[in-house]
């Protein structure tokens, strides 16, 4: 139930991921120059576009999470089962003795459920470990990009002695 899940996971994971990452730079971009922004006057369409990018991932984000409560709702109805029917069946197997000890059924019983709690458990870890092997691909994603866009430093001049300015104005007033 887990990997057949968690296949269809993996996808919107790496979709949501991405659009995080856009997200973060549209926001640092925003921030890092909000008095140009506030000098020109768009800082309402910078907030558009940061919305904009944000209602295009929630629309993934929240089938994913769809997704994931149905997968642990079966996962636990399943569990469930399971201990049930582990207890069902000593009964049945035992039923034809006399009596039936109520301390060996809660023995049958605790210990179903002790495997149920440790599969559960292992499950958590394992989806815990899908969600971060796909952050890390994100992660691996942005540094193979930043590594192709690294400058080539033997292409920059370093014999150059004077920098010339001209025609360059500015002014914090609309005049």
């Amino acid at each position: 139930i887990i990997f057949f899940f968690d296949k269809r996971l993996i996808p919107g994971y790496k979709f949501v991921n991405q659009n995080e990452n856009i997200v973060s730079e549209k926001v640092y971009d925003g921030l890092s120059n909000i008095t140009t922004l506030v000098i020109l006057k768009i800082q309402n369409s910078i907030v558009g576009v940061i919305e904009t990018t944000i209602n295009k991932s929630f629309y993934r984000f929240k089938q994913n999470h769809k997704i994931n409560e149905f997968k642990w709702f079966l996962v636990g109805l399943f569990g469930r089962l399971i201990v049930f029917a582990s207890v069902v069946i000593f009964i049945m197997v035992n039923y034809h003795k006399s009596a039936i000890l109520v301390g060996s059924i809660y023995m049958v019983y605790n210990f179903s459920d002790s495997l149920r709690r440790t599969f559960q458990d292992m499950a958590y870890l394992y989806s815990q470990m899908v969600i971060n092997q796909t952050s890390v691909n994100n992660s691996e994603e942005l540094a193979d990009y930043f590594i192709d866009h690294i400058p080539n430093t033997d292409s920059v001049q370093n014999d150059w002695q004077k920098l010339y300015v001209e025609n360059l104005s500015f002014s914090y007033h609309n005049n």
